[in-house]
């Protein structure tokens, strides 16, 4: 009899909880956005996924060329490395050939 009462307290407590979880989910679904307000916001929406991906594209167009200007400039640095490079050696054998 205790098992049966026992049951009856929890299934009580539930239901209880129940109807607390309810009352509080009534509200949100009385106040429901009208359609008008939620067209604008998906149009809305949209609009800022078309910057949003204009902006992406106009990123990896400037990655790209940032690669191409940071690669030109890393062969010109070895190029002119070799030069000096060069250049030192005929210094060099310059110095040798005056003493």
């Amino acid at each position: 009899m205790s098992d049966v009462h026992e049951l009856e307290k929890r299934l009580s407590a539930a239901l209880d909880r129940i109807a607390k979880g309810l009352s509080a989910v009534a509200p949100v679904a009385a106040g429901a956005p009208d359609p008008a307000e939620l067209e604008r916001l998906r149009e809305t929406l949209e609009t800022e996924r078309n910057a949003n991906a204009q902006l992406e594209q106009r990123v990896l167009a400037i990655k790209e060329k940032q690669e191409k200007l940071v690669a030109s400039m890393e062969a010109e640095v070895n190029r002119l490395r070799a030069e000096v490079e060069q250049q030192e050696a005929a210094v060099q054998k310059m110095k040798r050939v005056n003493k």
